[in-house]
């Protein structure tokens, strides 16, 4: 890790002021925490919204974490779980940030080439598993608290999909079956993580629908892409059809999106959109059959692989 001597005042842990998901959540308040094990002045800044993935249970944890900040100039800035320039807060500046962390590989061009930089922008399930393996690196295995390793653990499990992703990569393993001992966890604690979001979601359904959204080009111009992970999927998808609709359409304006349904225990995605020309794209390039508005795939997929697929840039 790389530091700016006497001038620095503060490090700040952040993934810019977009909605937090529990990858970020996780990433920022533990690398924080490792920062501050080693005698440095570190907070970790975060999005004011949620994402139902950071659910009643882990918002109860007294972790110590800032969604404001005003900035004087002299902190270092390190980015987690993003890399691309844009989500740096507006109160920062470029040249502040000392680190990134990524498990997204789009945006490693804009950092590899300035020596002034720690860089570890590598491709695995979570950016949560990249932070344990620093705390380990770092010889703080022992010492992090219990509720930091919790978190990292929940980002780990809900961005592999309860280990299921076709993205999970061994040293997500590795770090979820070491964390799952450090956080004592019970045999049933996977399953109740996500039937809690399912409870969250389901209460406060428009609301964690419109903090989960990407917006992105695609072949069809711009598209709003909507994730919500569940345990089961199949009353979302048989009794909320509408809600979802009024939902996204206040969302997207153009009618151009669609909602990856992940329904972990099926072991399937539901795909939910109304518009023509988004089912059009989806079935040529995911080999997709839509009944009515849903289509229904053969195995897990995440947003991000369906992205590619779409060759969305």
């Amino acid at each position: 890790m790389l530091m700016r001597g006497s001038e620095v005042s503060k490090y700040i842990v952040t993934a810019g002021p977009r909605s937090s998901d529990i990858d970020v959540y996780a990433c920022a308040i533990a690398y924080a925490e490792l920062l501050r094990k080693e005698g440095k002045d570190a907070q970790a800044l975060i999005g004011k919204e949620f994402t139902a993935s950071i659910t009643e249970s882990l918002r109860k944890l007294d972790v110590p974490f800032l969604t404001e900040y005003i900035a004087t100039g002299t902190e270092s800035v390190v980015l987690v779980d993003v890399s691309d320039p844009k989500h740096i807060p507006q109160q920062f500046f470029k040249s502040q940030v000392i680190e990134v962390f990524d498990h997204r590989p789009m945006f490693i061009n804009e950092w590899v080439s300035s020596p002034k930089l720690s860089v570890k922008i590598e491709q695995v399930g979570a950016c949560a598993t990249l932070i344990w393996e620093e705390v380990e690196k770092r010889g703080f295995a022992e010492n992090i608290s219990s509720e930091s390793a919790l978190l990292l653990l929940a980002a780990i499990v809900s961005n592999n999909l309860a280990m299921k992703s076709p993205l999970l990569t061994q040293r997500d393993r590795s770090a979820f079956e070491t964390l799952k001992e450090k956080a004592s966890i019970s045999t049933t604690w996977v399953a109740e993580y996500f039937t809690e979001q399912e409870e969250h979601l389901y209460a406060n359904l428009t609301t964690l629908v419109k903090a989960d959204t990407k917006v992105t080009d695609s072949p069809i111009g711009p598209l709003v892409i909507g994730q919500i992970e569940l345990w089961n999927a199949s009353r979302l998808v048989a009794e909320m059809q509408q809600d979802l609709l009024a939902c996204m359409n206040s969302v997207a304006r153009n009618g151009r999106w669609f909602i990856n349904i992940v329904s972990i225990s099926e072991g399937v995605n539901y795909i939910f959109t109304p518009d023509e020309k988004t089912k059009k794209l989806l079935q040529e390039n995911l080999s997709l059959q839509f009944r009515d508005n849903v289509a229904k795939t053969g195995t897990l997929l995440m947003r991000k692989q369906i992205m590619n697929k779409l060759t969305i840039i």
